[in-house]
């Protein structure tokens, strides 16, 4: 009578948990029928060796002999890959997770191609299930292709994501589909996977978040639509370790987890920054310390911004508040520049607008003692104070626009920056040059009118100069504004520099070159020159006393960020003292001028 009963119970199990399309196959308990029909084991919640989902049931590991639990798969409780586990899922499978907790951690490989993983609740909502953990190197040869999560991001077991990658599990996603997520679609922890191809969905924060600073992902190609916010979410604090943020297609967005909305760049340490990248700070202490370097690569039709979290202009409504706010003066604090190290810094086509907050000294962008850095073609805008400042240091600046500061630009402690073809608008004042023994160079710009700045003070006795009638942006005495132009410069903009300020023999000697143009396609001949301490003259790349010239071809809207032209060794016997090189471009077989006259001095000793 016993073995009939439970002959009976095994029945009714198998009748509940089978369908047309198959049998349920779950993952954490044990479910036998009557005597030696074993439907499906699995003894333990850990994966050591190699496991199968397959359509037709589950193959190898701990499978009853020769028979099949069928589809979908449950997850009832966590699963663990430990490191030396393999979970493959087959195309075609479908694995759902009950409520709450329930996720895989992987510590070995997961792979899994045209796989959803899913809420087996009905209906449906965002956070049913939690996620997929995977964490350590051994994990990095996991695989995602073409598979689906929905409505999990349940923020439990410290999973917060579809996808969680952490501690070198740099795994490749790839076609996938993020949707309906409680918290973020994919998070990031110390790796730097490849997401590529993807689409990102209805996700209730963020569709990414970089939780720490030294993840580095590979982006291409990936679709967002109708997150609540728009942009990748990024942990605050000191970044470790020289890499590249990649433009993903939405705003990076600066937040208050772990550093209050601060970002550093420590000394030996380079930041690249891809054209069309987009950095907002969430709120209005937010800045970017740079001790190190950092490299702005932008495009005229893709630049780099640094901007309010407020601002849907730059890559959407990064907020989720729709209409509600509008970007204001000093929504956050500034990109300070704050050492001789950060002087290898390159900035093109690129826009840093509604900073200058007072935390940073009321400047958008700020640069201490040695900070010499070359800004291309790039826009400080709508500053609560000053666009940049200017703290005995030496920067380039070709042409830049400067548009509705309350002071474009502020030289103090004997700050001499080269302005070069630059453009004021709007600005309360356009130039303030506090030590007027140090005359600042701001020839060939364009004012906003083309009578020139305004400048009421008569110091022209003492070699200064004097346009009351000006009816650009007021300037202040110790400017040297002679030759401003009619209207504004669009390029295109030459920089041209050293890798160092001073060279003894045997040095590596490198000179670096960059262009942007606000123009059409066309047409130049370069000319590089040096000077040597005697005033002689030699061209590059012949180094000969005839002007030698380099055909060069722009295509519309374009830069070439900063890259090495030349790198010779500092030969023995060379004359020792000041050198100039010299940059230039013309149209084709004439001396008219095209370009700025960019310029840079070294010393050999």
């Amino acid at each position: 009578m016993r073995l009939k009963i439970t002959s009976i119970l095994g029945l009714v199990l198998l009748a509940l948990i089978s369908t047309e399309a198959g049998a349920t196959s779950y993952l954490s308990r044990d479910y036998y029928s009557a005597g030696d029909d074993c439907l499906y084991q699995l003894r333990e919640r850990s994966i050591s060796g190699e496991v199968v989902l397959g359509t037709d049931g589950l193959v190898g590991g701990d499978n009853c002999d020769g028979e099949f639990g069928g589809l979908p798969y449950i997850i009832e409780s966590n699963i663990t890959i430990e490191s030396t586990g393999v979970l493959r899922i087959e195309p075609g499978v479908t694995v759902r997770f009950k409520d709450g907790p329930c996720n895989f951690t992987v510590y070995g490989t997961l792979i899994a191609e045209d796989v959803l993983f899913a809420s087996d609740n009905v209906p449906p909502f965002p956070g049913d299930w939690s996620g997929i953990r995977l964490s350590g190197t051994n994990a990095a040869h996991s695989q995602f292709t073409d598979c689906a999560f929905e409505y999990g991001g349940a923020s439990q077991n410290e999973v917060l994501a579809f996808v969680q990658c952490e501690d070198g599990a740099d795994i490749s996603i790839e076609g996938c589909e993020f949707r309906y997520s409680g918290h973020y679609g994919i998070l990031t922890d110390g790796a730097s996977p490849d997401i590529i191809g993807c689409t990102f969905s209805h996700c209730e924060l963020f569709p990414i978040y970089q939780r720490s600073l030294d993840s580095f992902p590979n982006y291409d190609g990936n679709t967002f639509i109708e997150n609540k916010h728009q942009g990748v979410l990024l942990g605050s604090g000191t970044i470790p370790n020289s890499g590249t943020w990649q433009n993903p297609g939405i705003p990076y967005v600066v937040s208050m987890f772990g550093g209050n909305g601060l970002l550093e760049i420590p000394r030996d340490v380079t930041l690249v920054l891809e054209a069309g990248t987009i950095v907002k700070f969430i709120n209005n202490e937010g800045r970017l310390d740079v001790l190190g370097v950092l490299r702005a690569e932008g495009t005229p039709l893709q630049a780099v911004a640094f901007t309010s979290y407020a601002n849907d202009w730059a890559g959407g409504d990064s907020n989720g508040d729709g209409d509600e706010t509008s970007p204001a003066p000093g929504d956050f604090s500034a990109i300070r520049f704050l050492s001789g190290d950060s002087a290898a810094s390159y900035l093109t086509c690129c826009m840093i607008s509604y900073g200058g907050q007072g935390r940073a000294g009321t400047a958008s962008v700020y640069l201490s003692l040695g900070a010499n850095v070359t800004f291309n073609t790039c826009l400080i805008d709508h500053s609560a104070d000053v666009g940049l400042k200017a703290i005995n240091a030496y920067p380039q600046l070709l042409g830049c626009f400067f548009i509705a500061n309350e002071t474009a630009v502020l030289c103090t402690s004997g700050a001499q920056p080269a302005l070069n073809h630059c453009s004021f608008y709007d600005n309360g004042y356009a130039v303030i040059n506090e030590s007027y023994t140090k005359v600042v160079g701001a020839q060939n710009c364009y004012w906003g009118h083309e009578s020139g700045p305004f400048d009421n003070s008569d110091d022209t006795a003492s070699g200064g100069f004097y346009n009351p009638f000006g009816q650009g942006d007021p300037v202040s005495d110790g400017v040297d504004y002679r030759g401003f132009l009619d209207e504004a410069f669009w390029g295109p903009t030459f920089s041209i520099r050293t890798n160092s300020g001073s060279f003894t023999t045997g040095d590596q000697f490198r000179l670096l070159a960059g262009y942007a143009s606000l123009q059409g396609e066309m047409t130049l001949d370069a000319y590089i020159a040096f000077v040597f301490p005697s005033g002689d003259m030699i061209f590059y790349p012949d180094l000969g006393v005839m002007p030698t010239p380099i055909p060069l071809w722009l295509p519309a809207f374009s830069a070439v960020p900063e890259f090495g032209l030349w790198e010779p060794l500092v030969p023995g016997g060379i004359p020792l003292g000041e050198y100039s090189v010299l940059a230039a471009g013309f149209w084709p077989g004439t001396f008219d001028f095209v370009t700025n006259l960019a310029g840079s001095s070294f010393e050999i000793y």
